[in-house]
């Protein structure tokens, strides 16, 4: 008997960064609650989905659940940390920023604490097939073994 995939893989709270078209002036950070989960009809269809909330996220049967965004874990091309990356807004440093780049965008991500920095670069790159950033791993003795 086969085992049922997870409907998510992975999750939990990150600042993603909006930036205005152009020269990246203005840029904010959001707080999103993303996801790693099953988002088509096959077995192996996961993507990258965010929320404005941690309900509208791991509520499986709401009615009106829909991501802000998502991308397959297919289009990611590369993770790569930006530690230590001064803001535009607030010109203080992100210890635990990174990127996932895509064949259409580039996402700007910040963890809250090395473990979650960790997590999330480490996971996705395992679970898309790419190479891990270097000096990032999985936090085995508080996350246990990797999904």
């Amino acid at each position: 008997m086969s085992e049922a995939l997870p409907k998510i893989y992975f999750h939990g709270w990150l600042m993603k960064r909006k930036t205005k078209r152009g020269l990246g002036i203005g840029s904010k950070w959001n707080k999103r609650y993303f996801t790693v989960e099953l988002v088509g009809d096959g077995p192996y269809n996961y993507g990258v989905c965010y929320y404005h909330s941690q309900f509208d996220a791991l509520n499986l049967d709401l009615p009106s659940r829909e991501p802000g965004g998502w991308f397959y874990l297919s289009n990611i091309s590369e993770i790569k940390l930006q530690l230590n990356q001064p803001s535009s807004i607030t010109k203080s440093k992100f210890p635990h920023a990174f990127v996932i780049r895509t064949r259409k965008r580039d996402l700007y991500l910040r963890a809250a604490s090395n473990n979650e920095l960790g997590m999330w670069a480490a996971g996705l790159a395992v679970a898309c097939g790419i190479k891990t950033p270097k000096n990032c791993a999985w936090p085995v003795r508080i996350m246990g073994k990797p999904p």
